[in-house]
């Protein structure tokens, strides 16, 4: 089972991606969704388990189609709001970093 800290190292994967690809953040987002694809939302905790879902979920949403692990990749998130967008990118964040403050103490 992935650790906790496989899921953090994913995420900061990902969030590279929101902060260095080209595009607004509905394309970036959409970039970086095959970065979250590997996190097992099992490998986190609790809180952060749930947030991660409605990250997944919405992102779903967004690409305007419902497509199960590893299929292909969105090219932008035609079906989000860019305030959204930025919402789950905001969580993304978050979720990271709380992870990274657990992983200091």
């Amino acid at each position: 089972m992935p650790s906790v800290n496989d899921a953090r190292s994913k995420l900061e994967k990902a969030i590279a991606v929101l902060t260095t690809h080209e595009g607004d953040i509905r394309q970036r987002l959409a970039s970086a969704w095959h970065k979250l694809l590997p996190i097992p939302p099992t490998s986190l905790p609790e809180k952060a388990r749930d947030e991660f879902v409605w990250c997944m979920t919405t992102i779903q949403k967004g690409a305007g189609t419902s497509f199960g692990e590893h299929e292909g990749t969105p090219h932008s998130l035609p079906n989000i709001p860019v305030e959204t967008a930025v919402s789950v990118a905001r969580k993304l964040l978050e979720i990271k970093n709380r992870l990274d403050d657990a992983a200091e103490d």
